[in-house]
Parts: structure tokens; C-alpha cells; sequence
């Protein structure tokens, strides 16, 4: 037995439905046994990060489950991977800890524990994963899934939230299958990955239902969603183009892309919105209550002397003289 496998079942094992565990610390092993649970992936560490890997595989009813652990990783699955082992399966992962990017095609999304997401093994994929991980994956045959779902190529790389709705519906079934494995008969298997398939379909489903319809809509859709999130984290002064984009799940170049469009930038709405929050609160608050440095801490500025400047180009008046012109009206 060598150190990169401490332990393993026969794949027929595994047909039957028994546990096949398994640890590694070869990167090369790891890759081979990713590769035979879920999809060919080319795995890089950090050159001074040793491998720590686990894999613990389940056949419950039509359902392969792995349960994937390793350290902090990045995964390819690119188009030569496609080309020698043709794939035509699904997977869905479920975030168990850590967080995760996942790119495919045009989009990107980030996953935390709870989340999940849908992705094509027969389409290149990459995986960003920070700090220590753990996902369930569930391998899905492209037939299994479509006599469930119109049509899945739509709901991929879009994130299921675990938080709330079938989401957290889904994502409680899918960890309970983690614990409870060893008390399902084969029998019983059949009912609950039945079950599984049709939560999982039904939070696919609602998902496609939120994406917009026309292509003509798409940049009003997710310019939408910016301004939404830039109002939902306006006073936070780590908000960035890099950190919406990230939230939205689509690029930073299309997020400026968006932005261009409207003839403004990214930072200079947020920056602009900041302000406006400022003067609100200058024109509305005494001025013992609140001094302009805090009012513009408060709003997300980093600098009262970027603040300063930016505000008198922006109302042609500092701070100080906006608040008192104000405080004469009230």
C-alpha cells in the first residue's frame, strides 16, 4: 500500500452502493481518482504546498456521490481532457466549506458552504478554490438530468443559493446523504435519489425561470444587478469592481463594459452615489451630531482629504460651507 492511498473499495463495490474512501498525498493518484469519481482535471498547488486529499465515493440509487477534501487547489478541465475521455455527464457541487469560483463559457460564480451549482463535463471548466475544501459532487447523466429539466445547458455556472427556498431544501437533502448513508437499503436508494433529482430539478427549474428572456435585455439585467449590489454594500470601503463582478458572477471586463455604456465608470458611480449620501446627511444632520470626517468614513471614503476634494468638485462647495448653506434652510 503506498502513502498516496490509504484505502480504497473495487469500483464494483461501489456499484453495489458500499463506501469506497480514500487519502492521498500525489497530486498524479489525486488527479486519476477525481478522474474516475467526477471528471479529468489537471489539479495545481502551491509549489510549497503539500497535497492533503480525500475522497469518499457513494452509489445511492441512479446517484454517484463523491465527497471531495483537499487544501487550497486551482482545477482545469480544458478541451484535451474533452477530446481523450468524451464526457457526456453533468455535475453538480455542493459547497460544503471553504469557498469556490467556478468559470464556464461566459460566466463565473462564487460559491460559498450551502451554495451550489450545475456544470458540463462535455464544456471547459476551471475551479479557484481558497483555503481548505470540501464539496459534494453529484454526477448526473445529461439523459437522467433532461427527463427532469427542459433544458440544463441554460442552468449552468449559476449559483443555487442554500440560504433560503428549494435551495436550502436542496442543500439540507444532499448533506443528509452524507450521514444517513449507511441507514438507506438499496431499495429505499432508489425513492431518495428520486427525490434528490426532483429537488434538485425543481432549483434548476426556479433558477432558468429569473434569467432574462431576450438577449437585448441581458445588459439591462445585470446592470441591474450592480446597481443593487453597489446599493447593498455602498458603505463598505472594500467594495470594488473586482468585488461586484465577483458577487455577480460575470467579469470585470463586462461589468466596465456595462458601465461604459451608461457614460460613466464603475468607481466613479460608487463614487458618486458615496457623495450623494454624504450631502444627504450633511444637509439633514446637526452638525453636532456627526462630524464630516466621520459622516465621510461612514460613507465608505478611506481619506478625508480625498473626500475634501472630491466633494468641492462635485458641489462646488466644500463640505463645511454645504452643511452650513443648508443648515440656514432648516
Amino acid at each position: 500500500m503506498n502513502s498516496s492511498q490509504l484505502f480504497t473499495a473495487n469500483s464494483a463495490e461501489v456499484a453495489k452502493g458500499a463506501l469506497n474512501e480514500a487519502f492521498f498525498d500525489d497530486v498524479d493518484a489525486w488527479e486519476a481518482a477525481v478522474e474516475r469519481s467526477c471528471a479529468p482535471l489537471r489539479i495545481s498547488l502551491e509549489a510549497s504546498r503539500p497535497l492533503s486529499a480525500r475522497l469518499i465515493e457513494q452509489q445511492l440509487g441512479v446517484l454517484h456521490l463523491s465527497r471531495v477534501t483537499s487544501v487550497e487547489c486551482r482545477c482545469e478541465h480544458d478541451r484535451q481532457h474533452i477530446v481523450q475521455s468524451p464526457d457526456d455527464a453533468f455535475l453538480y457541487s455542493l459547497q460544503l466549506q471553504g469557498e469556490g469560483l467556478l468559470a464556464q463559457g461566459e460566466r463565473s460564480v462564487s460559491l460559498r458552504p450551502g451554495d451550489g451549482v450545475l456544470y458540463d463535463c462535455s464544456r471547459p471548466f476551471q475551479w479557484a478554490f481558497s483555503g481548505h475544501l470540501q464539496q459534494l459532487v453529484v454526477r448526473l447523466p445529461r439523459d437522467l438530468l433532461r427527463g427532469r429539466l427542459k433544458d440544463p445547458d441554460k442552468c449552468t455556472a449559476l449559483r443555487v443559493s442554500g440560504g433560503q427556498g428549494i435551495g436550502r431544501l436542496l442543500a439540507t437533502q444532499l448533506h443528509s446523504l452524507l450521514y444517513e448513508r449507511d441507514a438507506i437499503d438499496p431499495e429505499t436508494a432508489r425513492y431518495v435519489s428520486g427525490s434528490t433529482l426532483d429537488l434538485l430539478s425543481g432549483a434548476l427549474s426556479e433558477l432558468s425561470r429569473q434569467l432574462p428572456g431576450p438577449a437585448s435585455n441581458l445588459r439591462a439585467y445585470h446592470l441591474n444587478r450592480a446597481y443593487a449590489c453597489i446599493a447593498e454594500r455602498i458603505r463598505q470601503p472594500e467594495l470594488s469592481p473586482e468585488s461586484i463582478a465577483k458577487s455577480l458572477g460575470i467579469s470585470l471586463r463586462y461589468l466596465h463594459q456595462l458601465f461604459h455604456g451608461t457614460g460613466t465608470t464603475v468607481a466613479r458611480y460608487i463614487q458618486d452615489m458615496r457623495l450623494d449620501g454624504c450631502a444627504r446627511e450633511l444637509a439633514a444632520l446637526p452638525a453636532r451630531s456627526h462630524s464630516i470626517t466621520d459622516l465621510a468614513f461612514a460613507w465608505g471614503f478611506e481619506s478625508s482629504a480625498h473626500f475634501s476634494r472630491v466633494f468641492r468638485n462635485r458641489f462646488q462647495l466644500s463640505a463645511r460651507e454645504y452643511r452650513a448653506q443648508h443648515a440656514r434652510g432648516r
